[in-house]
């Protein structure tokens, strides 16, 4: 039986080739941040999410608090609008 191969971490570079705000190395906990504020400005809810992700809603609405956080935002339609402003070409 072969060994099961090794996973590579992705960074937001690969699924965001635009993006200029890459996790830290090794950020894998970033990474799920990203994808988790990604759908949810997208409008899917903290359940919808949890599935897509096959975490808990609680590890979804921590990832969002921690994002709210540093993005010193309050609500899902100010998650969208960063969310759009960092998708845009040459934003920082």
């Amino acid at each position: 039986m072969s060994p099961i191969p090794r996973l590579m971490p992705v960074s937001c570079q690969t699924l965001h080739p635009r993006s200029t705000h890459a996790p830290a190395a090794g950020g894998g906990a970033d990474l799920r941040g990203f994808r988790v504020a990604r759908l949810a400005a997208q409008a899917l809810s903290n359940r919808d999410i949890a599935q897509a992700l096959f975490i808990t809603t609680k590890t979804v609405s921590d990832h969002l608090s921690s994002t709210y956080r540093k993005l010193n935002i309050n609500t899902r339609d100010q998650l969208a609008t960063a969310m759009a402003a960092h998708a845009q070409p040459g934003s920082p």
